[in-house]
């Protein structure tokens, strides 16, 4: 292991619209100092995308079939496959073209140490209240002695992975170690998000103590997903180091990113 970390930005397209560009642009631009890596089908030419940055980018390709639909995109996310390509880098930021990044934190994120940072999945202030906070809690506890997934366990974990920062040999050796697990979550990953890749970091990984992930508190400083505007509250009114799904939330946003005409 020689390198402290790699960006990977996935792309399965080169027709990148507007706010593709915009996310990209901010990468190359705020973290130019570190190694970027676009992801891609075996079969895409990105040679459309890489003439609008050269030598900028190294190029890793999968299977197609990792890239066709979500489903893929998360068994590519849990295939030892993926993290062993990277063994030679310590961490890999996952930064998707709805990600944007604010400004260079990243050596500052891997020195604290963690296996998995993402956004924490925030909820409507008025599901913390009663009386619907104690319904919730009733309900999750039927549904949790049940064996039944429910959005509220993910309430205030850590966190979304469309700009997540993970350890690469924790994430590999994870990927080996609970592949029952993993096949349960991709072999229902079209029943809900709760059995997207992330969830599985968030809940699943995290269940032995081997696999380190921040508070919420802390990590709503790495990153914003649902909620922003909840979140820069939590957040004492700071903008985090980065944010995922800007794009869908331009009301709050708008404020904070430049969007060029």
């Amino acid at each position: 292991m020689n390198q402290l970390v790699k960006i990977i930005i996935p792309v399965y397209k080169t027709d990148l619209n507007r706010t593709d560009i915009i996310s990209l642009n901010q990468a190359v631009k705020v973290l130019n100092h570190y190694p970027k890596v676009i992801i891609k089908p075996n079969s895409l030419d990105v040679t459309e995308v890489l003439d609008l940055y050269p030598d900028t980018f190294e190029i890793e390709s999968f299977d197609d079939h990792y890239f066709a639909n979500i489903a893929g995109y998360n068994r590519l996310m849990l295939s030892a496959e993926f993290y062993e390509r990277f063994l030679h880098v310590k961490y890999i930021l996952i930064y998707q073209l709805d990600a944007f990044v604010f400004r260079d934190e990243l050596t500052q994120w891997c020195q604290r140490g963690y296996d998995y940072i993402g956004a924490p999945w925030l909820c409507k202030l008025k599901y913390r209240r009663f009386p619907l906070n104690f319904f919730l809690k009733l309900r999750g506890a039927v549904y949790s002695l049940t064996g039944i997934k429910h959005r509220q366990q993910c309430f205030f974990k850590v966190g979304n992975g469309g700009f997540s920062l993970r350890k690469v040999d924790t994430c590999y050796r994870k990927t080996i170690e609970m592949q029952s697990r993993i096949h349960t979550y991709l072999s229902r990953v079209g029943e809900s998000s709760q059995f997207n890749e992330d969830v599985f970091w968030a809940l699943e990984a995290t269940k032995n103590n081997d696999f380190s992930i921040p508070t919420w508190q802390e990590a709503i400083h790495f990153s914003f997903d649902l909620f922003p505007k909840i979140c820069f509250q939590f957040a004492q009114k700071q903008l985090p180091f980065g944010c995922h799904r800007w794009n869908k939330e331009l009301n709050f946003w708008k404020d904070y990113i430049n969007l060029p005409d």
